[in-house]
């Protein structure tokens, strides 16, 4: 749409390998006819008839569309004076049915119908069909198709000598492609009023028309480079928010990768932590628990210890209630033993006081 054909032909280039990527056919059937397009602007009908010739090989991509490519390839092929092949396709394409109204592809059928006749002199049959295709084009509401198909008429009436319709349809196809900005349009319909000046005799008028297609096409080459310092500027600064947008995505994905290894390192610190005092409080639970057994076994020991301290006095009282009973048991014994024998001495030593002492008998 900005006239920049070498940048169209390069992203419908890209687009094509694309295509063939997903495999989809008929993107592959529409880039194709689209880079034939361009080339055809560009008045590279060698180029164009390869490139719509390669658009044809995709078989069945949807009937409108199959029809459309034809026709287109007929018509390209009428320009390159290969009059043979062209008939061919038209053959093919009359076998589908023309039942889409206001359809790109009943315009292109009968553009291509009409182009052929025409080229076989056959200007009635030519009139009928490019008729058709002109208010097809009008229905269908496309100033680049109304554009064509009036350089078509043009074409007829010129070849006709019919000066009058020519010249009409010929300024209808400057007027509509200039209003909408279809550049190569503009230029080919100054050289058609150019030529249609030259075979009126005008040769004045036909320079003029041939100077006004100079100078628009030094224009259109300003305007399209300006076209294209807009492009590239756009596409700079485009180029320049995407990478904002990526460095602040990666500022993003940094800053988000800090806080999730903030929160690792919290969560590993929370964790090491719960499980240092998990440990720790296991490990004083373990060493009370190891204390208790510990005091147990002393107390246990203590009151061995006592135990054995009371037997000993058990002991040792037992001891000594049997030394004393058997003290006792002695003492008894001297007791009987020794004081009934004392008693016998002191009363015999009685008697004998009695005998030698002077006392009376109280």
């Amino acid at each position: 749409m900005l006239n920049d054909l070498e940048n169209g032909l390069i992203y419908y280039l890209q687009a094509i390998e694309k295509c063939r990527l997903v495999g989809d056919t008929t993107g592959l059937a529409i880039d194709y006819y689209n880079l034939g397009y361009i080339y055809s602007d560009m008045n590279q009908w060698e180029k164009c008839y390869t490139y719509t010739k390669e658009a044809t090989t995709f078989k069945r991509v949807n009937i409108p569309m199959d029809l459309v490519i034809l026709s287109r390839m007929a018509s390209v092929c009428l320009q390159l004076n290969k009059v043979d092949e062209a008939l061919n396709y038209l053959r093919v394409a009359e076998k589908y049915p023309l039942k889409y109204p206001n359809n790109l592809s009943n315009l292109n059928y009968h553009n291509a119908m009409g182009q052929y006749f025409r080229y076989m002199g056959n200007m009635s049959k030519a009139y009928k069909f490019l008729m058709l295709a002109y208010k097809e084009a009008t229905l269908y509401g496309d100033p680049y198709w109304i554009g064509v198909q009036a350089r078509e008429l043009g074409i007829l009436y010129l070849k006709s000598k019919n000066f009058s319709f020519a010249e009409h349809f010929f300024f209808i196809a400057h007027d509509v492609t200039k209003e909408f900005g279809y550049h190569p349009q503009v230029l080919q319909s100054l050289s058609d009023l150019s030529e249609l000046a030259r075979a009126k005799g005008m040769l004045d008028e036909a320079i003029s028309f041939k100077d006004q297609q100079l100078a628009y096409g030094d224009s259109l080459v300003r305007k399209q480079n300006h076209n294209r310092i807009l492009y590239y500027n756009a596409k700079f600064e485009s180029d320049k928010k995407q990478n904002e947008i990526t460095q602040l995505q990666k500022d993003s994905e940094i800053k988000n990768l800090t806080i999730k290894q903030s929160r690792l390192w919290l969560y590993l610190t929370i964790t090491t932590i719960v499980t240092l005092t998990i440990v720790g409080l296991l490990t004083y639970r373990n060493l009370k628990h190891k204390q208790n057994i510990v005091l147990q076994k002393e107390e246990l020991q203590h009151q061995q210890i006592s135990a054995l301290e009371k037997d000993k006095q058990l002991i040792l009282a037992d001891a000594i209630l049997k030394g004393q009973e058997q003290e006792r048991g002695r003492l008894a014994k001297d007791l009987h033993d020794g004081l009934g024998g004392l008693l016998s001495g002191v009363k015999i030593s009685l008697s004998n006081m009695k005998s030698n002492m002077v006392m009376t008998s109280d």
